[in-house]
């Protein structure tokens, strides 16, 4: 009798180790970051711009995309893109990290943009880039 409780014992001590060794093989994750966040498509809903020049987007500044133009914007996770915009040519980027909070497109049209990420969220992203004339924001949910 005490061999087989040995043997028990044995059995599940091996078990145990195998299931251990096979979960510690489970593929892990990089870090969850706001730009590991970023990845993905995006679909704008909001967009906003400073309109009394008080350097930040108030609440009356906000207005939502018209229901007939819909506008994505793709982060690939090769730092590539593209932003499709209905009724217009898609326009092909390049993407990199710049700093802790701030996000640079290169677009293949020569034109480059820096965007400040406000937020982004499993569900939703919020980014703000300052222009020649004021500060606009741009307000995405996960497509």
């Amino acid at each position: 009798m005490a061999m087989v409780k040995r043997i028990s014992g044995i059995a599940m001590f091996v078990v145990a180790s195998c299931s251990m060794g096979l979960s510690s093989c489970a593929r892990k994750e990089g870090p969850n970051t706001p730009f590991t966040k970023l990845v993905g498509t995006w679909k704008k809903v909001q967009f906003a711009t400073d309109d009394n020049n008080n350097g930040q987007i108030d609440a009356w500044e906000i207005s939502a995309v018209q229901p007939n133009i819909t506008n994505t914007i793709e982060f690939r996770k090769d730092n590539t893109g593209v932003e499709k915009t209905s009724f217009s040519p898609d326009l092909d980027f390049k993407w990199s990290v710049v700093g802790d909070v701030s996000v640079l497109l290169t677009y293949n049209a020569n034109d480059t943009l820096l965007y400040r990420l406000v937020s982004v969220t499993s569900s939703t992203l919020e980014m703000t880039t300052r222009g020649n004339i004021s500060l606009a924001g741009y307000y995405y949910d996960r497509q």
